[in-house]
């Protein structure tokens, strides 16, 4: 036996020597409730009990579990941005409870399969590799339409400040060395997908705030009106918990794990002197950021 459900009923009880505090009437039970609510039944009242199993046999269909339920919802989910059923839906179409049919829901949530949205429904989503190695461009832009995606970048902001100490120790600089700092949003499919921080050397780049105001890309700005060709230095990424700020940035629900990707950036033409920091929080149930290391070996024919 596999499973099994337990029915109690308890509509036949032949009382035997019940003790006073039995006999005594209980807050919220009326004389001749069928319910009955005690602290131990002891000796004191004889109970029919009748049990119902479900088992896998034949005839007899067990009801499928969560896990079941969300695998064969993985099977048929439709193309990215297509509306899965509700959980009544579910628990109904399949014969099981809607906790169950919550349970398998938020299991597709947890692959990132599905995207539940609040007051709207649950949509299936599309997860792009972001990929980070030592070959590719450090341009966010060019790696998700290298992915397929379309990227909407905002500029949120964009000012010179002094480096703060975890800034100068990244860029090699004393502290409080003028940087421009750029904040930026990327969306896709409307989704904000993430939110990147970028640090510059102020002498490097006279008047790129205004630069970006019309362009784009980070990356071809500094290619085509400073002459610098960035190349990455270092790179890190972990899963981290948001915090508040990073939560109102990216529109999260509750604190889900989100990818915190770091990286330095230097002129490939003068590999000694750093230009750029970025600091980039994106959202794990869209992209999954992906390191390669060397060269993938060859397709053997």
């Amino acid at each position: 036996m596999s499973s099994s459900q337990f029915v109690v009923s308890l509509a036949r009880v032949r009382p035997r020597r019940v003790s006073a505090m039995a006999r005594r009437p209980r807050t919220g039970l009326r004389s001749g409730s069928p319910k009955v609510h005690a602290l131990s039944l002891k000796r004191s009242l004889s109970v029919v009990v009748y049990t119902t199993w479900r088992v896998h046999s034949r005839g007899v269909a067990a009801e499928p579990t969560y896990l079941e339920l969300a695998d064969g919802l993985a099977a048929s989910l439709g193309n990215a941005g297509e509306r899965v059923v509700s959980e009544n839906e579910l628990a109904e179409r399949h014969g099981v409870s809607r906790p169950t049919a919550r349970a398998a829901l938020q299991e597709l949530e947890r692959r990132f399969l599905v995207r539940r949205i609040r007051g709207a429904g649950t949509f299936v989503s599309r997860r792009i590799d972001y990929v980070i190695s030592h070959d590719t461009a450090p341009s966010a832009s060019a790696t998700l339409r290298l992915a397929g995606a379309e990227p909407d970048v905002e500029l949120m902001s964009a000012r010179t400040m002094g480096a703060a100490a975890d800034v100068a120790l990244h860029l090699d600089i004393e502290r409080a060395t003028p940087v421009v700092h750029l904040q930026r949003r990327i969306r896709i499919d409307g989704i904000v997908t993430s939110w990147t921080s970028a640090y510059l050397l102020a002498c490097a780049v006279p008047g790129i705030a205004s630069q970006m105001r019309c362009h784009t890309s980070l990356f071809q700005v500094l290619r085509e009106q400073y002459g610098i060709e960035s190349q990455r230095r270092w790179s890190r990424a972990s899963l981290e918990l948001p915090t508040d700020t990073v939560i109102q940035t990216l529109e999260l629900e509750g604190r889900p794990p989100t990818w915190l990707v770091e990286g330095v950036n230097h002129d490939r033409a003068d590999r000694r002197r750093a230009i750029e920091f970025t600091r980039s929080w994106m959202r794990a149930d869209v992209v999954n950021v992906v390191f390669e290391m060397g060269h993938p070996p060859e397709v053997v024919r």
